[in-house]
């Protein structure tokens, strides 16, 4: 009996040791995993530059294990880069910001800065689990108070398509955001029970009255994966200048050529196109612009 019971009590014990040496690892590889700590890549995400401070939030992370593992994990931090610093080398990441469960993680959206009021509101984008788990309200996150805010449902009447890669632009200058096109799809939208298909919506959000809009789109073609900017030219509400991406004509998609550019004035909700010429640049999508 007594042999017995050691026996028992040697094995029990190598099982304990196992579970720890288990929870040791996983606790090692959440602590370790971060996207300033373990940064491999980082893509599909949502930025804005508000006081000097590039925020970023939600996308794909790959780690610095990514050679092995091959995988993408939802960036569910929302960080930002310091720019009124310099670095030698990468600049440092801050990750300790505010965003709890309650806060969507979605790549193919868009931040819509206000440098006046001081904080971002969150549009469009695909959840990262594969599906929208409640419907779209507008989010609004204080950079100054580290605080989210939910504004309730949009104050459009149908509520807006919420698409993912579309081109959207944040004008602090006005006070209004903007998205054009992108994919409509159960992962953007809840409720959406069609297939993916693309849009040629176009959405302007006043961030003193919450009010959303239905604006002219520049004609019935649904395009994604474009790039739209604001600029200070004509009156006081400039203009914004959208290109690239995808067009879709007779269900055929195609490039949206760089020789053609569209030009949308705010004043009277109406487009402008205008032809490029010279050295055009090649076709491409989901690109920067600035």
């Amino acid at each position: 009996m007594i042999a017995s019971y050691s026996i028992t009590g040697l094995a029990s014990q190598e099982h304990t040791v196992q579970v720890w040496l288990i929870v040791i690892l996983l606790i090692d590889w959440v602590v370790a995993n971060t996207p300033r700590d373990s940064f491999c890549r980082r893509y599909a995400h949502q930025t804005t530059v508000i006081d000097d401070k590039l925020y970023i939030d939600g996308g794909w992370v790959n780690f610095n294990n990514f050679q092995q593992k091959q995988q993408d994990y939802p960036n569910t931090w929302l960080s930002y880069h310091d720019l009124s610093h310099t670095y030698d080398g990468f600049p440092d990441l801050n990750i300790s910001l505010s965003k709890n469960e309650s806060i969507p993680t979605v790549h193919g959206g868009v931040l819509w800065g206000d440098s006046v009021n001081k904080r971002f509101y969150l549009y469009g984008g695909e959840w990262t689990g594969g599906t929208a788990d409640a419907v779209y309200t507008v989010l609004g996150y204080d950079v100054l108070y580290n605080h989210w805010d939910d504004f309730g449902l949009p104050r459009i009447k149908p509520p807006p398509q919420v698409a993912a890669y579309g081109a959207g632009v944040g004008v602090s200058e006005i006070g209004t955001g903007y998205y054009y096109g992108g994919y409509i799809s159960n992962a953007s939208m809840s409720g959406w029970s069609q297939p993916r298909k693309m849009s040629s919506n176009f959405y302007s959000y006043d961030y003193d009255s919450k009010d959303f809009t239905q604006a002219a789109s520049p004609d019935d073609l649904p395009r994604a994966e474009g790039a739209m900017v604001w600029i200070p030219a004509g009156d006081a509400r400039g203009l914004l200048v959208y290109m690239g991406g995808v067009v879709s004509q007779n269900d055929t998609v195609q490039p949206q050529g760089f020789d053609e550019i569209f030009v949308y004035d705010p004043t009277d909700n109406s487009w402008l196109n205008q032809s490029a010429t010279g050295e055009v640049p090649q076709n491409r999508r989901q690109f920067c612009m600035d």
